[in-house]
């Protein structure tokens, strides 16, 4: 019997770490779908008669489809889902701003000053009338040499960005949206994820410089949305006082830079999931914020007018194949927690 395989594509973001789950047992066509990760993105995100749909991240969902939308084969990539209206209204809180305890308590005035740079980047890179060529110029001179960005001057707009679901929400606002979504992803898997009072930062100091000139502060972020949100601060170089560091580094990285007994980051944006895994006793780092809510989205190349929606899902992904990455880490969870809460049975193939 025919089975069908349904994979998960999530760019950008956030590769952090190998997270095993266990899923259902194994299904056949009329009972489920199977959900196949992709290893290597930067060759299987282009249109395919091998997949029926697949699933990435802004800003590469908008990067892949006007690559595409050229080809003289006639495949191209068109966005046919939104991930996020799948799990729910306000989508859920995808990746978070930490920063180590010593440096919280260390100087409280300096991290009330940056978080409230950190927000009004968020705006600023949310405003209709946004420099892009600043924004993807700031991105790309703190990549690593020889590594361009996820997203171009080509390929970004305001709606790209507006896809991204930047917003900065304080660690005590989305304390119970991330408790909750950490518990779903908990549900799908064999990892419980899980994070102490003690990880959520609680302070309210005044606004202020650091009162250790000679301070230096590493500041580590993943390519793509992550970067974006922090987009203003990499254009102004605003240094609080202190030496302070930006580094955007590819996602598959990123929490090699919070781990070991030496981190490198005292300021760092990780998945939610790898920074309650990691992090979530409290004890070396502390959650300020929520800074993406949400960014992936349904690609298809076979021309289809039909939109997925939670009504559909079941009905239009029976029998079919999506192309997939990162399958145990924070994407591919939420894939996993959409499934399960539309009472649709999957298993994990090869």
């Amino acid at each position: 019997m025919k089975k069908f395989l349904v994979c998960l594509l999530a760019v950008c973001m956030l590769a952090f770490g190998a997270v095993a789950f266990s899923a259902c047992d194994e299904k056949t066509a009329e009972e489920g779908v199977t959900l196949v990760n992709i290893s290597d993105p930067a060759n299987e995100i282009t249109p395919s008669a091998d997949f029926d749909y697949m699933v990435a991240a802004e800003p590469a969902v908008s990067a892949k489809v006007k690559a595409t939308a050229d080809n003289a084969d006639g495949m191209r990539l068109e966005v046919v889902g939104d991930l996020q209206a799948l799990y729910g209204e306000d989508g859920y809180p995808q990746a978070v701003l930490v920063a180590k305890k010593s440096l919280i308590e260390a100087e409280p005035a300096f991290i009330a000053s940056f978080t409230a740079a950190v927000q009004a980047s968020c705006e600023w890179v949310n405003n209709d009338s946004v420099d892009i060529a600043a924004v993807v110029d700031a991105v790309s001179s703190h990549l690593p040499s020889g590594t361009t960005p996820t997203f171009s001057e080509k390929n970004l707009t305001a709606s790209v960005i507006e896809n991204c679901a930047i917003s900065y929400v304080s660690a005590q606002d989305s304390k119970a949206d991330v408790t909750a979504f950490l518990a779903e992803l908990s549900g799908v898997g064999d990892q419980t994820y899980s994070a102490s009072d003690a990880f959520y930062y609680s302070g309210s100091a005044e606004a202020g410089s650091v009162t250790d000139a000679a301070l230096d502060v590493d500041v580590y972020m993943p390519d793509g949305a992550p970067a974006l949100s922090m987009a203003q601060l990499l254009n102004d170089e605003n240094e609080f006082g202190c030496d302070l560091s930006y580094n955007v580094v590819p996602a598959t990285t990123i929490q090699t830079y919070v781990t070991g007994e030496d981190p490198q980051a005292e300021i760092c944006v990780l998945p939610v999931n790898a920074a309650a895994k990691l992090l979530g006793s409290g004890e070396n780092y502390q959650m300020l914020a929520t800074l993406t809510h949400g960014n992936i989205y349904i690609l298809s190349a076979k021309h289809t007018d039909t939109q997925i929606t939670a009504d559909n899902l079941a009905t239009l992904l029976e029998g079919k194949r999506v192309g997939c990455i990162q399958l145990s880490n924070v994407v591919g969870l939420t894939l996993q927690s959409v499934l399960k809460a539309n009472g649709i049975e999957y298993t994990v193939g090869e």
